[in-house]
């Protein structure tokens, strides 16, 4: 068997952020190409809806066939980087895979929805889930893909997927990291000779991946889909297996890549020691050992599960912490397709059952973080990190920037504000500090403000700046009431909450300033006694759309802060 340790060292191509999109897939072939020392022919196979080529690699020269393809839906990448990995060890000179290459005749489709990886979406470019077509066939991909199952007629089929990186196993709770299917050949899931060998290698590939995952493998939880294209293939006589790539703890995407790759090439040479009468082969696995496999489990987890002393939410004007975690979520639903960033708050409440990718135990209270005021007098925005460090050391997760209409030069100075990457969160608003206007000077410097993302103004303003921001629904500050950097912190939770509630809803921001469902999660830790008195030393963590900005280090100065745009008039 192939040496798991050095498999996995040489799983060195991984996905991009955002995903494989068809040129960077050519252009990862091309280079692969180029340094292998064996023959590969390309055939291609179709053109996609929208013209892109779809190409199958075909190597190897063994007496069984075995076909591959992965972005069948195109937002599902880590089998492609998985593809081009084994691509390379193929074709390495004196490949310790060798043996693959001589028990298997290899056919690998990588993208087969090309228009849907450029995309970054399930479906292709007509709209259609390409893996829900093997009915009507009414997309060229799935067309193409028929075609060439019926003319390569490969004896063994991988059916690559990724399925929601929050998709969850029960026992051991965590993330499911590896999740088979032996696609049903019908309703009665008949057992024929095929499909039973097909069993034998989803047993195969469970045996090699399940101890590098610690048990997180899955039953695909799916039945019998007469639309699908595993079910159509399996009903052509191949032996297919269904691989879903699900999440990995901490979101650890590229070990997830390295397990699959090593695992599926253990798998192929198992399947290439049978074809050649060799040692280890698929005799070696008990079928049941895949047939018994736990579906997954019908609670998803979270990207992130904060288990703290409480959710701290104002009842009236007081402060109530209720006995809840607080489970936060990513936008995007696979791994690899999306940055770990801009998370708002899925769920508050008893989630054990649920678990999180990323888990957080903490004896602190969780609450929304403050919206602050960097004074004008501050010199502000040249921020250097230790103006930063004072504003996060606040509990401030976002930042009001003044930008001074009465002095002109309204675009040069929110250019030279929006040039920062701000580690927190951060929002222009409008201040009035000069001349006496006249009312065409107020309409445009306002103008100016509003079109470089202004949010809203703070007094003491001339009337007339006061008058044409009433008529156009601009949101007002009260200078007395909102927090600046220079003013200590509210000294208990009932002030703190009360503060952040009064600011968010002067801005007319109504998911924020609270800890809410489907709020940005923009929230701190704070450690605090029963009288929820609040001390210096109490922060221990903040917390900018579920991405930890903050913590006993101090500032991550590379943080994901956004720029918050104005939401339009108050109605």
């Amino acid at each position: 068997m192939l040496a798991w340790d050095d498999l996995v060292a040489r799983s060195v191509i991984t996905s991009p952020v955002g995903g494989w999109k068809p040129l960077a897939i050519a252009a990862a072939v091309e280079a692969v190409l180029a340094g292998g020392k064996h023959k590969v022919e390309r055939r291609e196979i179709g053109r996609s809806f929208e013209g892109g080529p779809i190409e199958m690699l075909v190597l190897g020269n063994g007496p069984k066939k075995a076909m591959m393809w992965s972005q069948m839906h195109g937002d599902e990448p880590t089998h492609t980087a998985m593809l081009l990995n084994l691509l390379k060890l193929l074709l390495e000179d004196d490949t310790p895979a060798e043996r693959v290459l001589r028990g298997l005749t290899i056919g690998m489709i990588l993208p087969l929805n090309p228009d849907g990886a450029e995309r970054n979406t399930r479906q292709n470019a007509q709209g259609i889930d390409v893996n829900r077509d093997a009915l009507e066939f009414a997309t060229p991909e799935g067309r193409a893909f028929r075609d060439t199952i019926l003319d390569f007629k490969p004896d063994y089929g991988f059916n690559l997927h990724n399925q929601g990186r929050r998709t969850a196993v029960a026992s051991p709770l965590g993330p499911a990291s590896v999740s088979l299917l032996v696609p049903p050949l019908d309703p009665e899931d008949s057992q024929t000779d095929s499909v039973q060998e097909a069993n034998r290698v989803a047993a195969t590939f469970f045996e090699r991946v399940r101890e590098a995952c610690d048990g997180r493998v899955t039953r695909y939880d799916a039945d019998f889909m007469a639309r699908a294209f595993g079910e159509w293939v399996q009903q052509q006589g191949v032996s297919v297996i269904l691989v879903e790539a699900g999440g990995w703890p901490d979101a650890d995407f590229k070990r997830m890549e390295e397990v699959h790759f090593a695992a599926f090439v253990q798998t192929l040479d198992a399947i290439a020691a049978t074809a050649l009468g060799e040692p280890g082969g698929l005799e070696d696995c008990d079928p049941q050992n895949y047939l018994t496999l736990p579906r997954s489990s019908s609670y998803p987890q979270f990207d992130l599960l904060i288990r703290g002393a409480g959710v701290a939410q104002l009842s009236g004007e007081k402060a109530v912490v209720s006995k809840a975690e607080l489970g936060v979520d990513f936008p995007g639903r696979m791994a690899g397709c999306a940055a770990m960033e801009g998370g708002t708050v899925a769920a508050i409440g008893d989630l054990h059952e649920n678990g999180g990718l990323t888990t957080i135990e903490t004896p602190a209270v969780i609450a929304p973080g403050r919206i602050v005021l960097a004074e004008p007098t501050d010199d502000a925005f040249d921020e250097s990190p230790a103006d930063w460090e004072t504003l996060s050391a606040k509990g401030a997760t976002t930042v009001l920037i003044p930008i001074n209409l009465g002095a002109g030069g309204v675009e040069a100075q929110v250019a030279a504000a929006k040039r920062l990457s701000p580690p927190l969160n951060a929002a222009l608003v409008a201040t009035w500090d000069g001349e006496a206007p006249d009312k065409g000077l107020v309409l445009r410097r306002l103008t100016q403000g509003l079109a470089g993302g202004v949010v809203a103004t703070l007094g003491p303003l001339p009337e007339k700046l006061v008058e044409a921001c009433c008529r156009m629904g601009i949101p007002a500050l009260d200078p007395a009431t909102t927090p600046t950097r220079s003013a200590p912190v509210p000294a208990t939770l009932d002030a703190w909450l009360r503060e952040t509630r009064s600011v968010a809803s002067q801005l007319g921001w109504n998911t924020r300033g609270e800890v809410m469902l489907n709020y940005p999660a923009d929230l701190v830790l704070i450690e605090t006694p029963a009288d929820h008195a609040i001390a210096q030393d109490c922060l221990r963590a903040v917390y900018v759309g579920g991405t930890v900005v903050r913590d006993a280090a101090g500032l991550h100065h590379d943080s994901p802060g956004k720029w918050i745009p104005w939401g339009g008039p108050r109605g």
